[in-house]
């Protein structure tokens, strides 16, 4: 999802690109937004993470939003997209997260870190 700014520009509402970044989009030949580029960074990153055992990904995602980040499911169960904001800690986002990657439960991908001293 995206907001309108002005002259193409949108401002991204969720964890498909990072959130708060600013985009390009223009109408396509259907008149559907098509993206064209990231064209100022919000600051906030996307991490994405696929879980080996989904009955993990509730608990996850609770324990997460407690560390200050929102998390957003996809049409493949198994993987989350996490946002974590620019005020928040990435490290410790980060070390949970590996504890449970250590344990054989999730896999994780960097989606795009905007965080400073990652």
């Amino acid at each position: 999802a995206s907001r309108p700014l002005s002259a193409g520009f949108n401002r991204v509402l969720n964890t498909i690109l990072s959130n708060h970044d600013t985009i390009l989009a223009e109408k396509d030949e259907d008149g559907d937004l098509a993206f064209k580029r990231v064209e100022n960074r919000g600051g906030h990153s996307t991490i994405r993470v696929y879980f080996n055992d989904e009955k993990y990904i509730n608990s996850t995602r609770e324990k997460l939003k407690t560390l200050g980040c929102s998390s957003e499911g996809s049409n493949i169960k198994s993987l989350v997209a996490i946002d974590v904001p620019k005020d928040q800690d990435i490290s410790r986002i980060r070390n949970f997260l590996e504890e449970l990657h250590t344990q054989g439960i999730i896999d994780i991908d960097d989606g795009c870190i905007q965080h400073k001293n990652t």
